[in-house]
């Protein structure tokens, strides 16, 4: 949809949430409507846009997008866990449930066949677009491991398509948690800390990948309410490290960063609706 943007500028993201809470009520076009928090109007403006064009108002031009929405599927029907089934059954049916926690909150466009192969990489999971990922399965988390390289693949798939990521990684980029791990890289930097930063690359890459692959993972955990997933982040969260807790987002953070990818996937066609 085209967002009608008023002139007025104040404290506040509803500019952002606008689809959000247009998808929320179910309202009669020729009815009062009382909005207590006004800020900007912009609510008002589109919740009767009669209202905005009387006033001058003009709809922002809508974001770029070369997806082709008439092709979704679930992600389940891209990765194929065969290997891990030969391999490693009692892994595998772990990692199925978090294929499902992935179906339950959108569907993709178009990912290739990709396996999921049981690698052994010191607990390390690993990515090659379009091709693999690889879960080691003595990797303590391999639920949250492989929602996060999905994330890559996903990230792979959208930017190569042209879809729109700037207002998402914007918002995880002004958390507070990417500020920490910002002054961290600028204190290693300083320090000559090689090892310090070879390990705030594999979190928090300059090219946004990391940022986007972490904030997936827990917007899965979220949207699904997957209690593995969940328990994962809430153990990252708490763990004894001054960088393990910087992984993920305190979910009272985590609300813009979830509302932003509901936006994104609402756009590129694959939100599922409950």
């Amino acid at each position: 949809m085209r967002i009608h943007v008023p002139p007025i500028k104040c404290q506040g993201i509803k500019t952002k949430l606008v689809p959000t809470i247009l998808r929320s009520i179910d309202r009669d076009p020729d009815g009062l409507w009382i909005e207590p928090f006004l800020g900007s109007a912009v609510v008002a403006l589109n919740v009767d846009r009669r209202l905005a064009e009387g006033l001058g108002v003009t709809p922002a031009p809508p974001r770029p997008l070369a997806l082709d929405q008439t092709e979704v599927q679930p992600v389940s029907a891209a990765l194929t866990l065969e290997s891990y089934q030969e391999e490693a059954p009692a892994v595998a049916a772990r990692l199925e449930r978090t294929l499902q926690a992935i179906d339950q909150v959108h569907s993709d466009g178009e990912l290739p066949p990709i396996p999921v192969l049981p690698t052994s990489r010191d607990g390390d999971a690993v990515s090659v677009p379009g091709d693999l990922i690889g879960v080691d399965p003595a990797d303590p988390t391999p639920e949250l491991s492989l929602a996060h390289e999905v994330g890559h693949q996903l990230d792979w798939l959208l930017r190569g398509e042209g879809a729109d990521m700037a207002d998402l990684i914007a918002v995880i980029s002004d958390t507070t948690q990417s500020r920490r791990l910002r002054d961290l890289r600028d204190d290693a930097e300083d320090a000559g800390k090689t090892d310090l930063l070879a390990l705030l690359d594999e979190i928090d890459d300059i090219y946004d990948h990391e940022k986007f692959a972490r904030a997936y993972a827990q917007y899965i955990a979220w949207r699904s309410g997957d209690e593995p997933l969940l328990s994962q982040i809430d153990a990252d969260l708490a763990a004894d490290s001054y960088i393990v807790p910087l992984r993920q987002w305190p979910y009272a953070e985590f609300l813009p960063i979830a509302l932003q990818f509901d936006m994104l996937f609402e756009r590129v066609g694959w939100l599922k609706r409950t």
